[in-house]
């Protein structure tokens, strides 16, 4: 069983008033017990300054992480901040892993990180935490795909590193033990008595452009054709694009994906962002695009991301035998909110059961799965999500 704390600062400045915030959190709300880890998450300055790095030193117990540009915990929320959601067992096992030569070997880093972590014990492998950075180069699929070919369908949880300037991406990072890393990832690996749940909520499909149409060719994260027409051919018919120039704020558009089952039903939705053209015409995704999915248009009205976030911390109030919650949103929905971007996290915090551990922070990308078959996890990557992990 595993038992957990919410914890943060404001502090930024000073390393040592920093971690006698954290520490007297955690004195006064958590016992630890024999195996201790925990999820940091902080806007990139706190990187900066010093604090990750004297916070984690001075800790007895392993930290991953990333870099997100807002934050929520039971106490608290805001922008210039550092949380964490501190676990703690007796019966649970927690590594964290880094990769080494991440940016020049994508999948022989993983493999070979997540092989020498191995620990040993009898423990079975039940929860994979991750926090890769953002590599354009690489769909977020790539990290669960990477990660199925170890350890099959382990559940894989997490989020991608972002920072205020998502565009520019020069400071968002991956941390593990207090060291940051714009170009490796670190994942913590959760073994033992624990059974993980998710929730997932994607957003509404939006049908005035366009009823659901099908992509009918794709090459890993580059969408080529829709309904047999070149993807800038389709989306100048639909006008979201003109003179063969995608129009200003697509990235930020929901694209909802159904992938067909054999028996001719749908899986469950997830959502894809569109980045822009290749030379050719086609479209740049941060995920895999499915040859023959069902493709259409989701909604990023305000009123509809707040409503999916609060419903989905309302079913989190409903599951009993909680002991830990990690809650990740994409980005762009706190973009989409425009005036008010911090009241998705105030809602979380409002909302939540006052008795459950919570963090919540901003990704560029979540990864988290959209069932479970008993164990078995259908890890999917999303984007334009609001993910809850339970323990």
């Amino acid at each position: 069983m595993i038992r957990s704390a919410s914890l943060y600062t404001f502090e930024i400045d000073d390393l040592d008033h920093a971690l006698e915030d954290i520490q007297s959190q955690l004195n006064n709300n958590l016992t630890l017990l024999k195996n201790t880890a925990a999820i940091l998450h902080c806007e990139p300055d706190f990187i900066e300054s010093g604090v990750v790095a004297h916070i984690c030193n001075a800790l007895s117990f392993p930290i991953v992480g990333n870099t997100t540009i807002a934050q929520a915990t039971n106490a608290s929320d805001g922008v210039l901040m550092l949380s964490m959601l501190v676990f703690t067992s007796d019966d649970v096992l927690f590594i964290p892993v880094h990769t080494e030569g991440h940016s020049d070997d994508f999948w022989g880093s993983i493999q070979n990180s997540f092989l020498s972590a191995q620990p040993e014990t009898s423990l079975p492998l039940k929860l994979i935490l991750a926090y890769p950075p953002l590599f354009d180069k690489y769909p977020g699929d790539d990290y669960i795909n990477a990660f199925q070919n170890l350890c099959g369908n382990v559940p894989i949880f997490g989020s991608v590193a972002t920072e205020d300037e998502i565009t520019i991406k020069v400071h968002s990072a991956s941390i593990c033990n207090g060291v940051s890393y714009t170009d490796e990832f670190s994942y913590l690996l959760v073994y033992g008595n624990v059974s993980p749940r998710f929730l997932i909520s994607a957003v509404p499909q939006k049908s005035d452009l366009f009823e659901a149409s099908v992509i009918t060719k794709a090459s890993s994260n580059i969408l080529q054709e829709i309904d047999g027409l070149r993807t800038i051919d389709f989306f100048e018919q639909i006008s979201l694009a003109k003179n063969g120039v995608l129009c200003d704020g697509i990235e930020f558009i929901p694209f909802i994906l159904s992938l067909k089952k054999e028996d001719g039903s749908l899986s469950h939705s997830f959502v894809r962002a569109i980045m822009n053209l290749t030379e050719e015409g086609f479209a740049y995704c941060r995920g895999i695009m499915y040859e023959n999915a069902v493709f259409s248009i989701g909604s990023n009205a305000a009123s509809n991301i707040i409503n999916s976030s609060k419903e989905t911390t309302q079913l989190l109030n409903m599951e009993s035998n909680i002991h830990a919650a990690l809650i990740y949103s994409c980005v762009v929905r706190r973009i989409a909110l425009v005036k008010t971007p911090q009241i998705e996290l105030e809602i979380v915090r409002q909302t939540i059961r006052p008795d459950i551990p919570f963090m919540a922070s901003y990704a560029g990308g979540e990864l988290g799965p959209t069932a479970m078959n008993g164990s078995e996890a259908e890890n999917r990557f999303h984007n334009f999500s609001f993910i809850i992990c339970i323990l």
